[in-house]
């Protein structure tokens, strides 16, 4: 604007102004430089992550899955979790059992039975009332509430739909009482959802494509990590209606051609941390840039740990190097997993009640898949949730990495 004024000046014979002129555009040159160089600087030091924010609504198989049948609160007598019918133990020495029979009926004919390993078991009180589901064939609860008869409530007490169940512990021959203890059941796989795929989830590199979107999606009872892909463009572009979600693999749950341990695996009590990690393609000589291609999960010790697939690619041309410098990338060298630290879930609410949610995991730590809270929901969940909404940008860009 000043170079524009000094030459209209000069334009009317006011003057000559020709060093007005050169030191305004001197100045303005100089003003850009800065500008550029700060903005080069702000993009060095801003994050070039993206997360899906909370959906208004929650609704299950829409936006969110769980895995069931897990690690959930479940009450049973000590008489029934060993082979002899025997009351001379305590709660607490079953850390480890199976249920063994059903020898009062008055209690475990109106509940589901645990089929699976019974864990942590822990002694409350000796009497209490149980409300059962509204729809306990439909419901994945065991129960809306427990009431003790010491006052204390696991679960939300409310009107109870069903009559509650009253659940005395007893004496036998006034010498060994017969306790109701408060367990963790992890369930028989034909009862429980607890299954996660270890399929890599890849784009077509044959036709230059590369992954420029992630998700989580349950098929047939297990959970896939799937990915979006599109055709790399030149200058790190997609090209146009080239997006597509990549299609998961048809199979039956639990088959030959689709069996545990080879192609899913499934969470148990001692197997059910996720590593918690943030990866990215790199180079070590710094001349080859890497966009996504891929993603998995592995076996590694007790955990089971994210990895990423990353490709180099000619930034002009838009196009994948040869396949043999595709590469996984992994965090966890199997040395140093003790040097995580571990996400805590103690005491969580249903994550459904809680209110926006936001990123607060650190790159190298881990989680275990746990129950809910005794208190707030009587352990009747396994958390956490799985989020299945579409990780995406709005228009389509190559990613560089992915974090769990």
């Amino acid at each position: 604007v000043m170079s524009l004024s000094y030459r209209i000046l000069k334009s009317l014979n006011k003057g000559n102004f020709s060093r007005e002129i050169m030191l305004a555009c001197d100045g303005y040159k100089k003003r850009q430089k800065g500008y550029i160089n700060a903005a080069l600087e702000a993009l060095e030091s801003a994050s070039r992550e993206f997360y899906r924010c909370d959906p208004v609504h929650f609704k299950k198989g829409d936006n969110y899955e769980e895995v069931t049948g897990f690690l959930q609160g479940y009450i049973e007598n000590e008489v029934d979790m060993n082979h002899d019918n025997s009351c001379s133990r305590t709660c607490s020495f079953y850390d480890f059992s199976r249920t063994h029979g059903c020898l009062n009926q008055d209690h475990c004919k109106h509940f589901r039975r645990c089929r699976g390993n019974i864990h942590k078991c822990r002694y409350i009180d000796s009497d209490m009332n149980i409300c059962p589901p509204k729809n306990p064939e439909k419901s994945n609860r065991r129960y809306e509430y427990i009431e003790y008869e010491n006052g204390e409530i696991y679960g939300t007490k409310k009107r109870c739909e069903n009559d509650t169940i009253q659940t005395d512990s007893w004496w036998r021959w006034n010498l060994l009482h017969c306790s109701y203890c408060m367990c963790l059941c992890d369930d028989d796989v034909y009862f429980s959802d607890k299954h996660f795929a270890y399929h890599e989830a890849l784009s077509n590199t044959r036709e230059n494509k590369v992954v420029t979107g992630l998700k989580f999606t349950k098929k047939n009872r297990i959970i896939f990590l799937q990915v979006e892909e599109g055709e790399l463009g030149p200058n790190a572009t997609i090209k146009k209606n080239t997006t597509r979600w990549v299609d998961l693999p048809d199979f039956e749950f639990n088959s030959r051609s689709f069996r545990e341990s080879r192609d899913y695996f499934t969470l148990n009590y001692t197997h059910r941390s996720f590593d918690l990690d943030d990866l990215e393609g790199f180079s070590h000589d710094n001349n080859n840039r890497y966009v996504l291609i891929g993603v998995r999960f592995q076996n590694l010790l007790t955990h089971w740990n994210f990895q990423i697939k990353v490709a180099p690619f000619n930034f002009e041309e838009g196009k994948l190097l040869d396949e043999d410098q595709f590469i996984w990338v992994k965090e966890t060298p199997i040395g140093k997993l003790k040097d995580r630290t571990q996400l805590d879930l103690e005491d969580k609410d249903v994550p459904t009640k809680e209110y926006q949610s936001f990123p607060d995991s650190e790159h190298y730590q881990y989680l275990e898949f746990t129950h809910s809270s005794f208190k707030k929901d009587a352990a009747q969940t396994t958390v956490p949730f799985i989020d299945t909404q579409k990780v995406v940008p709005m228009e389509p860009v190559p990613l560089t990495g992915a974090g769990l």
